[in-house]
C-alpha cells in the first residue's frame, strides 16, 4: 500500500532529475543482512565477534529507531556505534584478504526484488542515482556488481574501512551514519527535482538541501510515525516499482 501525505498535485508533474537512496533495509529487504552484519555473522569469524557485535546492536539499534531520543545525543551514539563496531573487526583479526573473502561469499544481503527493474529504468532515463549509506562502501559496490547493476549513473557515498598493517583499524575520514547525512554535498543544482528513499528518519536529512519527494519504507516504526516524516510511505506489497509508475515519466 502507498500512503501519500504532504504533496501537491503539481509535484507529480515535475521531471525527476536525480534519486537519493539509502542502502540497508531500503534497497535491501527489511529482513536482509546488512553491510556491517555480514562480518559478524560469518562462519569464518570467531563467535566472540558475533557476541560482542550483538551486544552493541541490542544497545544502539533501539536508540537509532526511536524518534523521541534527543537528536544530538543520538548522533553521538551512532558515530560511537560505527567506530566501536569497526574496532571489533581489527580486534578479532579481519585482515584485507578475509575482509574481501567474506564479502565475496556472502548470500545474506537480499535486494528488493523489483529494485533491479527500477534502477535499470533510472539508468535508461539517464537519471542520476546516489546511494548515501551509513554502511560499508565495498559491500554495497560488490552487491551492485553481483547483480550487474553498477551503472555509470550511480554514485556511492558510504564508509571506507581503514587498514593498518593489513588489519582493519577504523573508518577513513568522517563517519557516515543515519544522523549526519546532511553533511554530504552532492552535485545537484537548485533547479533540479528528485526522489529520496529511506527507512529511518535520518535518511531524509540530506533531502533538506534539495528539492525532493521523500519516500519511506515502513520497516521499523508504525505507519503513523512514518507519515509524520515522509511524503510517501510504502508498506505491505508496495515497492520501488509502485513509486516508479507513479512518479517517473517514461
Amino acid at each position: 500500500m502507498i500512503y501519500i501525505n504532504n504533496i501537491s498535485k503539481n509535484t507529480f508533474s515535475k521531471k525527476i532529475d536525480f534519486v537519493i537512496c539509502d542502502f540497508d533495509r531500503t534497497i535491501t529487504e527489511a529482513n536482509s543482512g546488512t553491510t556491517w552484519g555480514i562480518f559478524t555473522n560469518n562462519k569464518l569469524i570467531t563467535p566472540k565477534l558475533h557476541e560482542e557485535s550483538t551486544m552493541l546492536y541490542n544497545h544502539y539499534w533501539p536508540i537509532e529507531k526511536d524518534t523521541k531520543v534527543d537528536f544530538d545525543y543520538k548522533c553521538r551514539l551512532m558515530k560511537e556505534w560505527a567506530i566501536t563496531e569497526a574496532s571489533l573487526f581489527g580486534k578479532y583479526g579481519i585482515n584485507q584478504k578475509l575482509f574481501y573473502e567474506i564479502i565475496d561469499q556472502d548470500d545474506t544481503i537480499k535486494i528488493r526484488k523489483d529494485f533491479i527493474d527500477f534502477i535499470s529504468l533510472i539508468n535508461k532515463l539517464n537519471i542520476k542515482f546516489y546511494i548515501v549509506s551509513g554502511g560499508i562502501f565495498d559491500v554495497i559496490k560488490y552487491v551492485l556488481e553481483k547483480h550487474n547493476i553498477l551503472f555509470d549513473n550511480i554514485g556511492i557515498i558510504s564508509n571506507h574501512l581503514d587498514f593498518t598493517n593489513d588489519y582493519v583499524s577504523g573508518i577513513k575520514g568522517e563517519v557516515i551514519h543515519s544522523c549526519n547525512k546532511n553533511i554530504i554535498s552532492l552535485p545537484i543544482r537548485d533547479d533540479e527535482h528528485g526522489l529520496l528513499f529511506g527507512d529511518l528518519p535520518g535518511d531524509r536529512l540530506i533531502g533538506e538541501k534539495y528539492d525532493t519527494i521523500d519516500i519511506g519504507f515502513s520497516n521499523n516504526m508504525s505507519i503513523e510515525e512514518y507519515n509524520k516524516i515522509f511524503d510517501i510511505v510504502l508498506s505491505g506489497n508496495s515497492s520501488f516499482t509502485n513509486v516508479g509508475k507513479l512518479l517517473l515519466k517514461k
